[in-house]
């Protein structure tokens, strides 16, 4: 994978993620054109995909998928906290609040760890 062209891994994402939804809307019969603002809402939701999938292939190349991971998942729940405050106007819950909280604690201590072991490798020198 850390071989592999980017680019390749996206576009091979993309053409392979396209047939589903084209074979199911057919099959229901329901591939009717969208109007504009719905057009724009696909639009940009291909466009944050492909930006999603692009970075992490490329992350996937640079660090190890296990830590590539964690991150992910931490920002994965970041993102549904802001969804459900400000969408849903929900607060989360203290149990919840925690356990992001451990998550997001986990993931600075790996990125410290680390930074701490790049600063104290020798140099070769």
């Amino acid at each position: 994978m850390k071989d592999i062209d980017f680019a390749l891994v996206t576009a091979w994402n993309g053409f392979v993620s396209t047939w589903p939804p084209l074979i199911a809307a057919v099959a229901m019969q329901e591939a009717d054109i969208p109007t504009p603002v719905d057009a724009g809402y696909a639009v940009l939701i291909g466009l944050l995909s492909w930006v999603s999938q692009t970075t992490m292939v490329i992350a996937v190349q640079v660090e190890d998928a296990g830590v590539v991971s964690l991150v992910r998942k931490a920002f994965d729940i970041l993102g549904a906290y802001v969804v459900q405050v400000l969408i849903f106007s929900a607060p989360p819950s203290a149990s919840s609040g925690i356990g992001a909280g451990l998550i997001l604690a986990s993931v600075f201590l790996m990125g410290a760890k680390k930074v701490v072991e790049k600063q104290s490798k020798p140099t070769g020198l």
